[in-house]
């Protein structure tokens, strides 16, 4: 069930992260508030702010004019003046994702939590943040990852170790081939994106509890749920690199077993655009048009 902000304010559940939340966040399921409270709880805690999420419609031609990911480049100083550690939760929707709805984990629209830290303690200081986060607080099993990235992610593979996870759990791409598709699994940089995001990453893949863990190892991994990325920057000979991890909300509730629907969340997407899209006075974007011909 769907439930709008004030209603999930009334919930004692979450009422202690009621500040954190964004004003005009909406399609949030109970389920989802209660994934951003463990989050917001847990990077609260080592010293991250919340900031204010962007508006789902961004007008551009790239991606049917809405939001893509959680929308931040993290390589830039904060946004809006806010402090160097921050994370966000932020809806999004691909309009790539129409041809891919059959696929597993796919969904019309979903929710990334980000944070990012602009000016870390030590390399890989993030990624050893949200995999302690992936092993505890979200109940994840170490033994059912497997983390897809080049050699230029190699220095961060010790970090993993002592979270369970082994370097025989890890699938190494070409750079060129990586940097060539752009999806994140190993090289993040989306074809036509207007923020020329562009960036080297780990990606974190999931086999779903419930289903066996699938032998083969080759990406792109049949069988398994990407849930999140890990995005760093790859010179050496910077001491303070700034680094930033965005995990798929629903991705998390689909690795422990729980199914998602693309047509339940298509219509929750065209409901959040026409909604928005009334609220800031503004045409619907050409996405609306693609999900709601479906």
């Amino acid at each position: 069930m769907s439930v709008d902000r004030r209603t999930l304010l009334k919930t004692g559940a979450i009422a202690a992260a009621a500040a954190a939340f964004p004003a005009h966040l909406t399609g949030l399921t109970a389920s989802a508030a209660e994934e951003a409270k463990t989050y917001y709880d847990y990077f609260s805690g080592l010293g991250y702010k919340a900031i204010k999420e962007a508006d789902l419609i961004t007008g551009d031609s790239f991606n049917g004019g809405i939001r893509y990911d959680e929308g931040h480049d993290f390589h830039a100083d904060a946004p809006n003046g806010e402090p160097n550690r921050w994370y966000v939760f932020q809806d999004c929707a691909r309009v790539e994702d129409i041809a891919k709805r059959n696929q597993l984990g796919v969904l019309a629209y979903f929710h990334i939590i980000g944070c990012t830290n602009n000016t870390p303690t030590f390399r890989g200081e993030v990624l050893e943040q949200v995999v302690r986060y992936l092993v505890g607080p979200a109940n994840l099993k170490p033994e059912r990852f497997v983390v897809v990235g080049t050699e230029r992610g190699e220095p961060f593979l010790s970090q993993l170790e002592p979270f369970g996870i082994k370097r025989e759990q890890v699938v190494f791409r070409q750079l060129e081939e990586a940097r060539s598709a752009g999806d994140g699994s190993g090289y993040f940089k989306p074809d036509g994106n207007p923020m020329g995001q562009e960036f080297h990453t780990l990606s974190f893949h999931y086999a779903p509890e419930g289903s066996d863990i699938p032998s083969e190892r080759v990406y792109p991994l049949p069988g398994y749920l990407e849930i999140g990325e890990f995005a760093f920057e790859p010179r050496h000979d910077v001491r303070k690199e700034s680094e930033a991890f965005g995990l798929g909300v629903e991705r998390l509730f689909m690795a422990r077993g729980k199914s998602g629907s693309f047509e339940r969340t298509r219509k929750l997407l065209l409901h959040k655009l026409k909604t928005e899209a009334k609220r800031r006075e503004i045409p619907l974007p050409q996405a609306y048009h693609d999900f709601s011909e479906l």
